[in-house]
């Protein structure tokens, strides 16, 4: 994920998130990247909410 912002110094430094929290996969605060925890990935997962979590991360960037 990248995301950009104008302004210098610390006013230019963004934080990155995934909103809700999300056991599935993990991003790095400064840098914006993605990766899949050690959680096993099941896309036949009977809880709705998990299967949902797996499909769909909401990533939220603030300065």
């Amino acid at each position: 994920v990248v995301a950009i912002d104008p302004d210098l110094g610390e006013n230019g430094t963004l934080v990155y998130s995934i909103q809700p929290p999300n056991k599935f996969y993990h991003i790095s605060s400064s840098t914006g990247k993605i990766r899949t925890t050690h959680i096993m990935l099941d896309r036949e997962n009977p809880d709705p909410h998990e299967a949902e979590l797996m499909r769909k991360i909401i990533v939220s960037v603030t300065d």
